[in-house]
């Protein structure tokens, strides 16, 4: 059966497929490190955003993100310190700013832990200090696997028990700045993993392994999937 060559990425345009680049060094690469992978895209500022576990985009070295202007690859900064130390899971953009989430603790030069901002020019962290992004009591196993935006706010889920300074159980949310929890008289959040977020009618629905809502002292059920509602 015939094909093309695309390596963790591909393009297609309506009737056939295309490789993002050209030759052997199209898309993404590891140099045989490691299998690599793409885990997210998200479309910032005319180009297209690539995550997920490399370390090459087209032949350029390339930390875990990449930028595909739809000619050629470009990184997230320069030099060796370019793009983020460890895997990229999630991607969104929000107050036009690219939020970039995974397992990561640095993004350029700076401490970002497991989630960080780019805008266009920069890194920035979401906080300050060693607070800053999310945290767990696991660090092996702290990552931020699901963004989305919701009610003018991004909304961040994966496993963590803290986001900055705050109590927060599994997900949390960023207003641009400063984290708080999804919390109710009775409970903050739910009782494991989020892995996915999307927005559908007027809700935030989470997926992942979680099997309580609401976790606290009045929890509510869910079986792997999970509906918060904003109210003012």
């Amino acid at each position: 059966m015939g094909g093309i060559q695309a390596k963790c990425i591909a393009r297609w345009n309506g009737t056939k497929w295309n490789t993002v680049g050209t030759g052997n060094q199209n898309g993404v690469s590891s140099g045989g490190a490691f299998n690599p992978n793409v885990s997210a895209l998200a479309v910032y500022q005319g180009e297209l955003y690539v995550g997920g576990e490399f370390t090459q985009a087209g032949g350029v070295a390339a930390n875990y993100i990449a930028r595909w202007n739809g000619t050629k690859w470009n990184t997230l900064g320069a030099g060796n310190q370019n793009g983020v130390n460890s895997r990229v899971n999630a991607l969104a953009v929000y107050n036009n700013e690219l939020y970039v989430g995974g397992s990561f603790t640095q993004a350029g030069s700076i401490q970002a832990n497991r989630i960080a901002r780019w805008n266009g020019t920069k890194w920035n962290a979401l906080g300050t200090g060693d607070q800053n992004g999310v945290s767990s009591d696991d660090a092996t196993l702290t990552a931020v696997y699901a963004l989305a935006v919701y009610q003018g706010e991004l909304y961040v889920g994966g496993f963590f028990g803290q986001a900055g300074s705050v109590p927060a159980s599994f997900i949390a949310r960023w207003n641009g700045a400063s984290w708080s929890a999804l919390t109710t008289p009775t409970g903050n959040g739910v009782n494991s993993s989020v892995n996915a977020l999307a927005v559908y009618g007027n809700s935030l629905f989470l997926g992942g392994a979680l099997t309580l809502a609401n976790a606290g002292e009045n929890p509510i059920p869910s079986a792997y999937i999970a509906q918060w509602t904003f109210r003012n």
